[in-house]
């Protein structure tokens, strides 16, 4: 009831942000929102019409990257403009769900198990909130094959069969996530990957997924995006990342989001070869929350305690000489003219990684030749000396370091 009531004559900014992110097809979704179900007649209500809802809009999002699903879209909007009854519109919306598995299906190169893919499509359909965010990022990438190949590989893994494609095996047990887990302390990492450990934050697709919407950051689904949008693909692939979240907001659905997260990696520290687990800084909806920031804090400290390594976090100013201090770095690094603690991914199933540094920000790939880069598979995720920066030669400067160490 809370869905229909937002669809059909919801108020204010949730109604608007819901109603930005179908258009032009929300009047298509209203007009199947009068649909009955075929067996007893009644209004479509709560999982059974989120599920039809999402339906359209994965279609909508699908043929922008699929061409034989423009064609169903249009004729099925042509018929829901058409339709006279709630049972014609009911079953426009199977017709919909029906068209969705098979562009999936095709579009995700699934040749068999189709019936696998309809119960687990349902299942996205279902259980996410904005599941054709997914699809959107595609469109986004279209033109980069190595973005395709890894959503591709992704999704399919999502709504196949394939046992050994599962999502919780891609980013714990691929060979090339494999090449950095390796590198770690062995004991960690068991406690790190272990499904029944309970550790704080999650490793939820969808949870990582909307970081970005529920935040309002560039880590959103949106064209000004792209580029960050690469980075989102080591989160979501690769299973040294954990999301630590804080203040859930619930829906009339009853479903949550969280206003505040950070992200945490188990990151290796390359001049002592140390586990460690690196926490970016923290993102808000809206202004900074610091009851927010505490529990994003403490939740940081747990996750390090209950692995057993040492928490390094960013920080958005120059701490204390003490605290530069404690932080051991060598006397010079190679790649830097003074001292530098470098925490390093050492391989990952994404050739992108995404650094949330004050200087150098962005983008950078796996032996592509970026100062921060290894090359091979290893990239240099964060530089601290610090502060939250991959290069913090001001701060060099500041203490009155000479070149050289």
């Amino acid at each position: 009831v809370g869905v229909r009531s937002l669809i059909l004559q919801g108020e204010g900014q949730e109604r608007e942000n819901w109603q930005a992110s179908v258009v032009p097809i929300g009047a298509h979704v209203a007009i199947l929102a009068h649909a009955r179900d075929a067996e007893t007649g009644d209004l479509l209500q709560g999982q059974q019409l989120m599920l039809a809802t999402n339906s359209l809009l994965m279609l909508a999002a699908l043929k922008e990257v699929h061409y034989p699903s423009q064609m169903a879209y249009a004729a099925i909007a042509a018929q829901a403009n058409q339709a006279q009854s709630s049972e014609e519109l009911s079953v426009i919306w199977r017709t919909t769900f029906d068209e969705l598995c098979e562009g999936m299906a095709q579009l995700l190169d699934i040749q068999d198990g189709g019936d696998v893919v309809r119960t687990r499509v349902a299942e996205l359909l279902g259980g996410w909130r904005m599941p054709q965010l997914l699809l959107q990022m595609w469109e986004l990438q279209a033109y980069d094959q190595d973005c395709v190949d890894l959503l591709r590989m992704m999704m399919r893994a999502m709504v196949s069969s394939d046992p050994y494609g599962e999502l919780s095996r891609i980013r714990y047990e691929d060979e090339r996530n494999r090449e950095h887990f390796d590198s770690l302390d062995a004991g960690v990492v068991r406690k790190w990957t272990d499904p029944n450990g309970g550790l704080p934050g999650t490793d939820d697709i969808e949870t990582l997924m909307m970081m970005g919407e529920d935040t309002r950051t560039c880590m959103s689904v949106h064209p000004t995006n792209a580029n960050t949008q690469k980075g989102m693909l080591g989160y979501l692939l690769q299973g040294n990342t954990r999301l630590l979240v804080a203040n859930p907001v619930y829906g009339e659905d009853g479903r949550r989001r969280f206003t505040a997260r950070a992200v945490a990696r188990l990151l290796l520290r390359r001049d002592t070869g140390e586990t460690v687990l690196f926490v970016d800084r923290s993102y808000f909806e809206g202004e900074s929350d610091q009851e927010a920031e505490g529990e994003l804090a403490r939740q940081a400290q747990a996750l390090a305690d209950a692995v057993g390594v040492k928490l390094y976090k960013a920080l958005d100013a120059l701490p204390s000489n003490e605290a530069l201090e404690s932080l051991k770095p060598p006397s010079k690094s190679d790649m830097y003219p003074y001292p530098a603690v470098e925490l390093v991914e050492k391989g990952g199933v994404s050739p992108f990684v995404w650094r949330d540094g004050r200087f150098n920000i962005g983008l950078t790939t796996r032996g592509g030749g970026y100062a921060t880069s290894l090359g091979g598979n290893a990239v240099v995720v964060s530089v601290l000396f610090g502060g939250w920066s991959d290069c913090l030669a001001t701060y060099a400067e500041e203490l009155g370091l000479e070149e050289g160490g």
